[in-house]
């Protein structure tokens, strides 16, 4: 018998040598890590090193380009191909810091670009501050505050020309990380606040288009918040579900008077961003990887983000407060709600159109 438990989408190969080879930034549950290796000690060998990966599987991985580097090494072939053909590609995942950053200073050589953040790192841990001033032709204060910085090791250490270029990222890289715990702990609060029932309730409710798309809007921010918080292979499955809802929601929501739009991701992490501005009129928004899933929502580059980091969960759960009261009652009453959600729809259109 199947066991139930095991998801097949996935094998069961595993890495199982001790014998690793160094590939910065690379995990051996990447498929990327095989490939570097592969084509250093050929695939037969790099294959001997996962217990239970055949040969056909091997020579798939070793025949693939660097656009499928990090998707995880246990995938089946078929959904690879499947990812592939769809151009679905997973997005990078930096790899886990070490001693809060993404060096190896632990390490007699260093094996990665030699004009990068990490490297003044590993100069700085080694050598010490005069090595990196010299190294890099900088100021030995520079190299002081670029040798004990959390930025991000990939980063060039041309493009730092002053303090407030340090200062600008690390406020960027500790607001982040801030709205992930803030996500967290929203998502844990919701889950403890009887979610399950609010959605089935909202599934109930789904013949309206605003309960529906309400309730394909909160399953979106839960995988986006889930892929957030997950390792490896179940972070594309969270951002694929992510996407599904999307889609779903912004099909019924061509139907309505709620303004939507897509824009441009300026920064350049993301495909799309996607916005949409709730009848209390706040404004929620989620950033995507494929331009599909927009493919038929308005654009426009001029229209300006709110800023509220960490916001859509509250926002869409206020929302439902609002169109429908009734829907948090001990008892549930679905004419009630309803009807409820008719007279609000009912006055936004009116609202919108006036």
């Amino acid at each position: 018998m199947q066991n139930q438990n095991q998801n097949p989408y996935k094998d069961q190969c595993k890495f199982n040598s001790s014998d690793t080879l160094h590939i910065p930034g690379l995990d051996p549950n990447h498929i990327g890590y095989f490939r570097k290796m592969a084509a250093q000690i050929g695939v037969e060998e790099a294959r001997l090193k996962y217990h239970g990966m055949s040969k056909e599987k091997a020579e798939y991985l070793a025949s693939l380009d660097d656009k499928m580097d990090n998707y995880g090494i246990k995938w089946t072939v078929e959904i690879l191909k499947k990812r592939y053909a769809d151009k679905k590609f997973a997005p990078y995942v930096a790899p886990k810091p070490r001693d809060d950053y993404d060096d190896y200073y632990d390490q007699d050589e260093f094996f990665g670009p030699k004009d990068t953040v990490t490297y003044a790192r590993w100069l700085y841990n080694r050598h010490g501050t005069k090595k990196v001033a010299k190294q890099f032709q900088i100021s030995e204060y520079m190299a002081e505050r670029i040798g004990t910085s959390s930025l991000p090791g990939s980063m060039k250490v041309a493009e730092l020309e002053t303090d407030d270029d340090i200062d600008e990222i690390e406020s960027e890289i500790y607001a982040r990380k801030a709205a992930k715990s803030i996500n967290a702990y929203q998502m844990k609060q919701f889950h403890n606040d009887n979610s399950r029932k609010l959605k089935i309730r909202l599934n109930k409710l789904a013949e309206n288009e605003t309960a529906f798309v309400l309730r394909k809007l909160i399953e979106t921010e839960d995988y986006n918040i889930k892929a957030k918080e997950c390792y490896f292979d179940y972070i594309q499955y969270n951002y694929d579900k992510k996407s599904e809802n999307l889609v779903a929601a912004i099909e019924r929501l061509s139907k309505m008077d709620w303004k939507y739009w897509w824009a441009d991701d300026q920064d350049g992490t993301a495909s799309y961003i996607f916005y949409v501005v709730l009848p209390t009129g706040k404004q929620v928004s989620w950033h995507g990887m494929h331009l599909k899933d927009v493919e038929n929502v308005p654009k426009d580059n001029k229209a300006e983000w709110d800023g509220e980091l960490s916001s859509t969960l509250p926002k869409l759960l206020d929302c439902v407060k609002a169109v429908c009261p009734s829907i948090y009652e001990e008892k549930f009453d679905k004419k009630k709600c309803l009807a409820e959600l008719e007279k609000y729809t009912y006055q936004y259109s009116e609202r919108v159109q006036s």
